[in-house]
């Protein structure tokens, strides 16, 4: 009896480990007027003036949906060996023409923004990042500001996962009491 149960529990493990949900969401960039580099989620972006870029956002299954995006000021990042000076940046994200939400950081080198959107469902979303650098003192050159983003999508647990979680804790635990009486 006791190597049935055992079937029976390595079985429902089985379906533990792989019943979680396969994220194929992906983040690419679509238009900047900046200089964008970086892929996978994990952009640098420079430009002159106010600037925006536009990622696009595929998402396969219900998911949350995170932004950060950091103004760069000073001398030097790499790989843009130019002086920035950021006044400010925002994130917007859409669901088609749909505005779902905006957040903005304002001047300040490492100055930070992060917004999310919960529970996504499946679809397009376009994320909107825009930078406007500060007046420059140097005459000899336009203003200049940039920015970091680092974008994710992470899947959002179905209910049914923590349903078979708690089945197959309830079923070693009746597994461990059997062994003890045996």
């Amino acid at each position: 009896m006791n190597y049935k149960l055992s079937k029976l529990a390595l079985g429902l493990a089985t379906v533990l480990v792989f019943s979680g949900q396969a994220n194929a969401s992906s983040i690419t960039e679509n238009t900047s007027e900046g200089f964008v580099n970086g892929s996978n989620g994990s952009y640098t972006s420079i430009g002159v003036g106010t600037f925006t870029d536009t990622f696009n956002i595929s998402v396969t299954s219900l998911s949350n949906i995170t932004g950060t995006v950091t103004a760069l000021n000073g001398y030097g990042y790499t790989p843009f060996p130019i002086s920035l000076n950021t006044a400010s940046v925002t994130e917007s994200l859409y669901s088609g023409a749909t505005l779902l939400g905006s957040w903005t950081a304002n001047a300040g080198n490492g100055y930070t923004v992060t917004g999310t959107k919960y529970n996504a469902a499946p679809g397009n979303y376009i994320l909107d990042v825009t930078a406007t650098a500060a007046s420059n003192f140097n005459t000899d050159f336009a203003s200049v500001g940039g920015y970091q983003l680092t974008a994710s999508v992470t899947p959002v647990p179905e209910p049914t996962e923590g349903g078979l979680l708690l089945s197959g804790i309830g079923l070693l635990g009746f597994i461990a009491a059997r062994r003890k009486t045996v």
